[in-house]
């Protein structure tokens, strides 16, 4: 039984300049939050640490970005954006263990802070009457991130607190949109999103029980370069076709596929702790380590509807969309349970 106190303020402002050919802004933020967790009961196994007010905890945070678009002619345009920004933790990755006590993730992890995003993007862009497409390359460097899971542990019968610090990641690709009319009434959509989306260092993890003041690892190396953020397909397309009407109704049909989709990986196998009993040839081995892929999975949607106009003033419209009309089945998404055990790995 707690409650975190939380507060923060803010002020931002931008300033924009439109001229014949250019369009350009620059915004600014900067932000002080801070928050403590109060206990409201006193743990018997934490009779010091667990009741009454915790140390508060505060943080200033800033943030920029600017973004232009350059008008080449009245069909094709440049446009960039560019943004440096940082967010403070939140509450649940803070405490060694939230729902018990008041002791502090800063007190223990080196790498404990503000998260700082460095992102970009550049986009062309053309549009005519028979045509529209757009074509970006996006960059997102998300670094110190504070990554927070809290499990029920059968070994240790209580709950654990998972916390990493340090984490970073970066997210790139490309994104394609192409939609135009091939005949008077038949239009054809396309677009593609074609991205990569990793962990680019080792961070390190603190784990703790519910019902412990003993911590189960301080500082434990992760080793996660390189390995995939799971739960989200990072390559997916879409192809379509919609005909429209003489008299303000339409039919189209959308075919969409989505790969390179991996479950999140469970961090604690990815050390060296988890793999310490097997030499790096074992199946085992891989079996621990290796990040599952998740199996490529396409939808086709139906959509199609009609306008109505009635006294020349009222209208409405009337819209029936069908997802996954074939009714296929795949998997979109899943973890690894964070419960491991290396004398049983596929407990």
């Amino acid at each position: 039984d707690y409650d975190i106190n939380a507060s923060r303020y803010e002020l931002w402002g931008q300033v924009e300049k439109t001229t014949e050919r250019l369009d350009i802004y620059l915004a600014g933020t900067v932000s002080q939050s801070s928050f403590n967790r109060i206990g409201n009961i006193a743990n018997g196994k934490f009779p010091t640490t667990s009741g009454g007010s915790g140390k508060t905890l505060s943080f200033l945070n800033y943030g920029v970005k600017t973004g232009v678009i350059y008008k080449l002619d009245g069909h094709n345009y440049i446009l960039a954006n560019a943004a440096y920004i940082t967010k403070p933790p939140m509450p649940s990755g803070s405490y060694v263990s939230i729902q018990t006590r008041n002791d502090l993730i800063s007190d223990i992890a080196p790498n404990y802070g503000s998260e700082k995003i460095l992102s970009g993007d550049l986009t062309y862009q053309v549009k005519f009457p028979f045509i529209r497409a757009r074509v970006t390359y996006y960059y997102s460097q998300i670094n110190n991130q504070v990554w927070h899971r809290n499990y029920f542990d059968d070994v240790f019968k209580t709950n654990v607190n998972y916390v990493m610090t340090g984490l970073n990641q970066l997210n790139h690709g490309l994104e394609m949109g192409v939609e135009g009319t091939i005949k008077k009434r038949v239009a054809l959509t396309g677009a593609l999103a074609y991205g990569q989306f990793i962990y680019t260092n080792r961070p390190t993890a603190t784990i703790s029980a519910d019902n412990s003041a003993q911590l189960l690892a301080v500082n434990r190396v992760i080793y996660f370069k390189n390995f995939r953020v799971g739960n989200m397909p990072q390559v997916a397309g879409s192809v379509g076709v919609r005909y429209n009407g003489a008299k303000y109704w339409f039919v189209g049909v959308n075919y969409n596929y989505f790969t390179n989709n991996y479950v999140e990986a469970n961090p604690d196998r990815r050390t060296a702790e988890a793999v310490e009993k097997f030499i790096a040839t074992d199946p085992q081995y891989k079996k621990i380590v290796n990040q599952e892929k998740l199996p490529d999975a396409y939808t086709v949607d139906f959509i199609a509807g009609k306008s109505f106009l009635f006294k020349r003033k009222y209208g409405m419209n009337l819209t029936l969309i069908i997802n996954n009309v074939t009714n296929n089945s795949f998997k979109n998404s899943g973890v690894e349970q964070l419960r491991h055990d290396v004398n049983n790995i596929d407990k």
